[in-house]
C-alpha cells in the first residue's frame, strides 16, 4: 500500500508549483545537484546535505530552523535556552528574537525571488552550525552520509 500522505493536495499550492510563483523556484531547486527535493504531506521540504534548508508550505509560506544561526550551542544547548526563554529569561528571549530575525531576513531572499542568494547564504549558515557541533562532539551522521552521498 501507497503513503497516500506524501502528497500536496493544495490545488492552488499545486498549481503554483506547475505553472506559477514556486515554478521558477523549483527549477532552481532542480539545478542545484546538492539540494534533494521531498514531497511531505501538504509540503515539501528541501534538503542540503540531509538538513532542511527550505520547507515550503505553500506558494507564499516559506521556513528556515532560526537554530542553525545558533552559534552559542557550545556553551548553550538549544534546549537550555529554550527553556531559559520559557522562564522569562530576557537574555535568552533577546537572543530567540535575533535568531527570527535573521531567519526572516533569509526568508525574506527567497520570497523577493532571489533563490541564489538565498541558498547561497543558507547553506553556510548550516555548514557553519554543522561544523559547529562536530567540534563540541555531535556528529550528525546522517546529514554527513547524506553529503558524502551528494559529492560521489
Amino acid at each position: 500500500m501507497t503513503n497516500l500522505r506524501r502528497r500536496i493536495r493544495d490545488k492552488n499550492f499545486l498549481e503554483s508549483l506547475n505553472n506559477g510563483y514556486l515554478r521558477l523556484l523549483l527549477n532552481y531547486i532542480i539545478g542545484d545537484e546538492e539540494l534533494d527535493i521531498q514531497i511531505r504531506d501538504n509540503y515539501i521540504n528541501v534538503y542540503y546535505k540531509g538538513g532542511n534548508i527550505l520547507r515550503i508550505r505553500g506558494e507564499k509560506s516559506f521556513e528556515f530552523d532560526e537554530f542553525y544561526f545558533y552559534d552559542d550551542c557550545k556553551t548553550e544547548r538549544k534546549t537550555h535556552l529554550l527553556n531559559a526563554a520559557k522562564e522569562k529569561d530576557p537574555v535568552a528571549i533577546k537572543k530567540i528574537k535575533e535568531l527570527r530575525d535573521r531567519k526572516n531576513k533569509l526568508i525574506g531572499l527567497i520570497k523577493d525571488g532571489n533563490y541564489s542568494d538565498y541558498f547561497s547564504e543558507a547553506k553556510k549558515v548550516m555548514d557553519s552550525w554543522w561544523n559547529s557541533m562536530e567540534k563540541i562532539g555531535i556528529a550528525h551522521n546522517e546529514k554527513k552520509s547524506a553529503a558524502s552521498n551528494i559529492e560521489t
